[in-house]
């Protein structure tokens, strides 16, 4: 069974509450490390490209999409 983990993000400004998986969100601050940017810079951009529903799904697919180009490169 996975469990699902709230947390507050600032998106855009704005408070909003995303429930991930702790896998996704081990993966989501990994990808801020790598890039330099936080979690609240990573969740906005997803958010102004998103073609997902939800926020919560864009970065779901931003994060298998980020993976996949990484292991194109070979890293």
């Amino acid at each position: 069974m996975s469990f699902l983990i709230n947390r507050n993000v600032i998106v855009a400004g704005r408070s909003t509450s995303i429930r991930l998986e702790a896998a996704m969100w081990d993966a989501l601050s990994e990808i801020a490390g790598r890039e330099e940017r936080t979690v609240n810079a990573i969740c906005t951009r997803v958010d102004k490209r998103r073609k997902e529903s939800t926020l919560t799904s864009g970065l779901r697919v931003y994060i298998l999409n980020h993976f996949r180009r990484t292991a194109k490169r070979g890293r």
